[in-house]
């Protein structure tokens, strides 16, 4: 008698950090889920099957691969449907089809090269020479793009505010750097009404609160 073929799937997810410029993959392979706009590492085997004689497709968004190493990169989140067949000389078997569970990527946190995940800036110089603002993932980095189109920065100084100014734009304005090089001590800049974008959009993220203190009094 034929032995049926029995699929076996399993996910990974791309995860890259960028150390060493080398790229890390983690296997998923317990919790089947992707994220929307990544390119999701996806690999497929069938038992007694050759890895050139599958065919692989999904409802959602593109599968692109080959060698029972495919990426699939979702066009919405919600499910995706994997559907796995295999080439025959005359037919297609289809094998069968797998769910894979879609989320929206994680909202990065706003940071700075003067205060790169740090509650503190420690430097006005720092602060002025590295106008621009980006976002990050911490501890979960992955190859994904968002870019701030609004921001507004207040700084407090005893409570009050001191300076406000609300920008379209990813970096600080000339009015901006001339109030860093003013800040003493104790100052708070408070960075709020984040708005990113993203592959899938745009989406609000968390005010971020950061304190100005130098060794030297100002």
């Amino acid at each position: 008698m034929k032995q049926s073929l029995k699929p076996i799937f399993i996910l990974f997810l791309l995860i890259r950090i960028h150390t060493f410029a080398q790229s890390v993959v983690v296997s998923m392979a317990d919790m089947n889920y992707g994220y929307f706009g990544v390119d999701n590492k996806v690999d497929v085997a069938v038992s007694e099957c050759n890895c050139k004689e599958l065919v692989v497709s999904s409802d959602n968004g593109s599968i692109t691969g080959q060698g029972c190493h495919y990426y699939l990169k979702p066009n919405r989140i919600g499910v995706a449907n994997i559907s796995v067949k295999v080439k025959r000389k005359n037919t297609i078997d289809s094998v069968g089809t797998y769910q894979i569970m879609i989320y929206r990527v994680p909202d990065p946190v706003l940071t700075s090269s003067a205060f790169y995940f740090t509650d503190t800036i420690r430097s006005k110089d720092a602060l002025i020479a590295q106008p621009t603002l980006t976002c990050k993932l911490p501890g979960f980095r992955l190859q994904y793009a968002f870019r701030v189109i609004q921001y507004r920065l207040t700084i407090y100084r005893n409570d009050l505010i001191y300076y406000q100014e609300k920008l379209y734009a990813n970096s600080f304005s000339e009015a901006m750097k001339l109030k860093f090089s003013t800040l003493v001590n104790n100052d708070f800049l408070v960075f709020d009404e984040i708005i990113l974008e993203s592959a899938e959009g745009t989406r609000n993220i968390d005010p971020v609160k950061k304190i100005y203190y130098h060794r030297n009094k100002d």
